[in-house]
């Protein structure tokens, strides 16, 4: 009961984001057309790991750092690393995923450094900060603050510049049903986050890495959906040829 009292926000996204996994895998199974991950898939399964870890260590966190007498700082730095790089990559991977589904990750290996820089800057600073962590005690909970926490949020502000940046210089390439969903999300996000800041007890970061993995399955990586459009593709190449044939 101890534990519902601190983390059942990032219980019950840990069980969503089961729900989730376990919806995508069964259902690739089924609709499916191909047995090979295609490189975004892939990308949306290691989503779904990161997204499980992240909010693993954020459910375990809270319950640490509010029960600082029991559990030492040789504890609970490490699990506030564990989370704050969970949270980086995270951020990373779905950049990556949003790229590769609308215009296709580039092969030029200078963009791939620049599109993975900052994470890996992020992690290098917020494990060099990490002694500088201090846990505060609000009205409600302690929260955890500190310079590694500012690193963590500035890496989440950069990937939404980034993702910003690729819908307004590439948006001739990208479908308007997916620029309308990457905006949708976007948006969502930073509400979620800003919450985040203005109240630091509200501790709903959990809340907005749930949100972007369910909006991504569902609009743009369900199996289901996939396996329908090509059918329908199948369907309408075969009624072309068929009356080519027929012209012929």
């Amino acid at each position: 009961m101890i534990i519902l009292q601190w983390c059942k926000t990032q219980i019950l996204c840990i069980m969503f984001l089961l729900y989730i996994s376990i919806l995508f895998v069964r259902d690739r199974k089924l609709y499916s057309c191909n047995n090979k991950y295609t490189v975004t898939e892939k990308l949306f399964n290691v989503l779904l790991e990161v997204s499980l870890v992240a909010v693993l260590f954020d459910g375990i966190t809270i319950c640490t750092i509010n029960n600082l007498e029991y559990v030492p700082d040789s504890v609970n730095r490490p699990l506030h690393l564990g989370m704050f790089v969970a949270y980086e990559m995270y951020v990373t991977v779905i950049f990556l995923y949003w790229v590769s589904a609308t215009i296709g990750i580039s092969k030029n290996r200078i963009m791939q450094c620049i599109y993975i820089l900052p994470c890996l800057i992020s992690v290098i600073l917020t494990t060099v900060f990490l002694p500088e962590l201090k846990w505060l005690k609000g009205r409600y909970t302690y929260y955890s603050m500190g310079k590694s926490v500012y690193v963590s949020f500035a890496c989440i502000i950069v990937y939404f510049i980034f993702t910003v940046c690729v819908i307004v210089c590439k948006h001739r390439y990208i479908p308007r049903r997916k620029k309308k969903i990457l905006m949708t999300t976007l948006v969502f996000l930073i509400i979620i986050l800003t919450l985040e800041v203005v109240f630091k007890e509200s501790l709903v970061s959990c809340m907005a890495v749930a949100m972007a993995t369910f909006s991504t399955y569902i609009n743009m990586e369900n199996p289901a959906i996939k396996g329908l459009e090509h059918y329908q593709k199948e369907m309408v190449m075969g009624f072309s040829t068929l009356v080519e044939n027929k012209d012929e």
